[in-house]
Parts: C-alpha cells; sequence; structure tokens
C-alpha cells in the first residue's frame, strides 16, 4: 500500500531496525504519548491494532501532535531515545524508505515533502524524524479505507462462501445498496519471506513459481489477513492451505450438485432468444482467436471464469443450439449476429470486459422476461459466444 502513517512508521522500524512491533509503537507514540500535557497511556493492544490499521492515532495524540507547542520536546525525544538506538546506516535507509512512501502517497502535501528531502539531503536526522513522525500521528490516515468489492475479487469470495475461512467472519456488507469489502485478497504462500522463513514454508509446501495464481490466493476478514502478513509463520501457512483445499472442494461439490439445474436453465435460456424474430444476419468474426488471446491481464479471473464454462457447458450448449434450430436458418449463427451487434455497441460505448459480460448476460435476461435465477444460464451462454468470437478481438 502507498500509505504514509503510524502503521508504515512501525512496520519500517520493525524491518529497517530489528524493533519489535510492540518496541517500534512505543518509540514511536511516546514521542507525544509522554508530553506532561497529554499523557496518553501507550498499551500492546494499541501498537497491535494501530499496526493492523485497526484504529487511527488516539485523539490526544493526534492534537497535540499537530500543535506548535509540541516541537521543542519533539527534538529532544528524538535526539534522546530516537537517534541513540539507531545506527547511522538505519538512519539513512529508514529516513530514505520514508521519504519514498511520503512521495507515494498522493495525499501528502508537497510543502512536508520538500521540508523533509531537505531535511534529508542535509543529513539533518533529527529534524527529519521529528517531522515525519510528527506528521505521520497527527494526519491519521492509518484505517484501511472502505472500499467496494471489486469484480475479480468475486471468484475468492464465492469459493469462501463469503465468510473468513480463519474466524468465519462476514466479507463484505451492503452500505446504502452498495457492497462495500472487509477483506483482503492474500497470497498464501508470503512475498518477501526471511531466508530461514523460506526454508521452513517449502518444506510444506513449495513455493509457486507465481505467486500470482489462484491456487496461491486466498480472502480473509481484514484481521485475519493483516495478522498473517505482518507475522507469517509456517504453521499459519500449513493452516491456510489446508483452509484453501477445504473450501474449494466445497466450490467443486457446489458446481457439480448444481450442473443438472443450471442444464435445464440454459435449455430455457437458449429456448427463449432462439426466437424466428431473433435477429437479422451480420458476417460473423472471420478471425478465430482463443481465449487467452481475448481477454486483457486485468480480466484475468473472468477469463478463468469463462475458460472454466466453456470446458464444462460449450458441447451442451452448442448442442442445444442445433435441437432448436428452424426452418432454413441457422438459429445460433443469428443470435450470435445479433449478440455480435450488442457487444460492438457496448464497446464503443467504452464498457470494460467485465461490464460487457454483465450487460449482455442481463439483456439476454431482461429482453427474454426471465427470472433472476437464469442469471448463471445467461452468463454461460454469454461464454458460449465469447468461444465463437462473437464477443471479444484480440486483446491489445
Amino acid at each position: 500500500m502507498n500509505d504514509y502513517n503510524i502503521s508504515f512508521l512501525i512496520q519500517e522500524l520493525i524491518k529497517g531496525a530489528a524493533f519489535t512491533q510492540i518496541a517500534a509503537g512505543e518509540l514511536l507514540l511516546n514521542m507525544v504519548a509522554q508530553h506532561p500535557n497529554v499523557n496518553v497511556d501507550v498499551n500492546k493492544k494499541m501498537i497491535s491494532r494501530l499496526a493492523n490499521r485497526q484504529d487511527e492515532v488516539q485523539s490526544a495524540i493526534q492534537s497535540a501532535a499537530g500543535s506548535q507547542a509540541i516541537l521543542g520536546y519533539a527534538e529532544n525525544y528524538v535526539k534522546e531515545k530516537i537517534i541513540p538506538v539507531l545506527s547511522l546506516i538505519a538512519q539513512t535507509q529508514i529516513a530514505s524508505d520514508i521519504l519514498a512512501q511520503m512521495k507515494r502517497d498522493t495525499s501528502v502535501p508537497d510543502k512536508i515533502i520538500s521540508n523533509c528531502e531537505m531535511q534529508y539531503q542535509n543529513t539533518d536526522y533529527v529534524g527529519f524524524f521529528r517531522d515525519a513522525i510528527l506528521f505521520a500521528l497527527g494526519r491519521g490516515h492509518n484505517t484501511l479505507p472502505e472500499a467496494e468489492v471489486k469484480s475479480d475479487d468475486f471468484y475468492y469470495l464465492t469459493e469462501a462462501d463469503s465468510r473468513c475461512p480463519h474466524c468465519g467472519n462476514r466479507l463484505w456488507k451492503k452500505v446504502n445498496g452498495k457492497v462495500r469489502n472487509q477483506y483482503r485478497i492474500i497470497h498464501i504462500y508470503p512475498e518477501d519471506l526471511e531466508k530461514d522463513q523460506e526454508a521452513e514454508f517449502v518444506k510444506i509446501k513449495p513455493r509457486p513459481i507465481q505467486l500470482d495464481v489462484p491456487e496461491n490466493k486466498i480472502a480473509l476478514c481484514q484481521d485475519c489477513a493483516e495478522e498473517y502478513l505482518m507475522d507469517p509463520t509456517a504453521e499459519e501457512y500449513q493452516s491456510l492451505l489446508e483452509k484453501k483445499q477445504e473450501i474449494s472442494r466445497h466450490t467443486k461439490e457446489r458446481e457439480i450438485s448444481s450442473k443438472s439445474n443450471l442444464e435445464d436453465e440454459i435449455v430455457d435460456v437458449i429456448k427463449a432468444i432462439a426466437q424466428p424474430d431473433a435477429g437479422k444476419g451480420m458476417p460473423p468474426f472471420a478471425q478465430v482467436l482463443s481465449l487467452d488471446e481475448k481477454f486483457k491481464p486485468e480480466f484475468s479471473t473472468l477469463k478463468r471464469t469463462v475458460t472454466g464454462w466453456v470446458n464444462d457447458f460449450y458441447p451442451f450448449v452448442e448442442k442445444q443450439f442445433s435441437i432448436n434450430d428452424t426452418n432454413s436458418a441457422n438459429t445460433s449463427d443469428l443470435i450470435r449476429a445479433e449478440v455480435n451487434t450488442i457487444y460492438l455497441q457496448y464497446k464503443k460505448l467504452g464498457m470494460n470486459q467485465q461490464e460487457i459480460c454483465d450487460s449482455i448476460a442481463n439483456w439476454m435476461l431482461n429482453k427474454n422476461g426471465l427470472d433472476t435465477q437464469y442469471k448463471t444460464a445467461c452468463y454461460i451462454v454469454v461464454a458460449f459466444f465469447i468461444q465463437n468470437c462473437a464477443i471479444f478481438e484480440a486483446a491489445s
């Protein structure tokens, strides 16, 4: 993440100077908390929740950190408490990391960055750490922002049945009619493991060639995700692998149990759209492309979903179109032409690939007055037309 806040500073002291989480939190917070006019008790729970981005900095500390009256006290604190426990190499590296993070966070004012950059270039580390830490303590921005669920994440939410596999908490909620996330998609085999940790993890299961494969990703609630990412252990790695295996097996079981119903619904969808007025013919795409060639990299989860539907249902859908062909017209070609026309219209509107799939499935549903229970069947029919090139050209 690109946020500059107290959580980042705690992680930076852990990484750059081998502090424990508690020691790092105490060192940073007590710059203000121990001031005679503040007197906030810094405890382990407070530090843990700040490090995990569950809380904002305590209001009394925030308020004092932003006042001019604290500057002299904070400068002496840096001289007496912080500089002596950091080697010159650690001071230089941590200051460099802080400055880089500030520049990545677009919400940090240019004035703050310019001031810290000047202090860094002049090796004024007392002034640098005083201002950088006070700014982080006083600004907030520590809790994770609530965001909408990304379309590519639905695969992992569905796999987990929208519950954290670790603690059972809900992974999303509805706020004013919008779905808001309470989850993070994490790598089961984490990035940036220490060498000794790598040896322990590999004994359990080797590192995937690519960390971003679906088999190495799982949806957890924000608390469980942060706890694992901050301190991954071999035991937790083993546990997450087992949970991933379990929820993947349950997903397959749900798919098998629902497949027969889906086939009936696909038949109903095809019968509904295979009407004599299905549309006037248009020349189909002459170019035959694989699914890999059609999807842009950012829609890899959509590609995976479509590929699964094609593998499971393409022959069945093709057979149903053949059964439902009428008179001398080739019904599937007529519908294919109409789907192609709709696709080109949506593409002209600037829709992305996920939005186009959603809109064509909704069009099939609404055009034929079908109930929402047919939504998945409509998506499968859309996947059929993606495969036979009525939807999507080669991805640029």
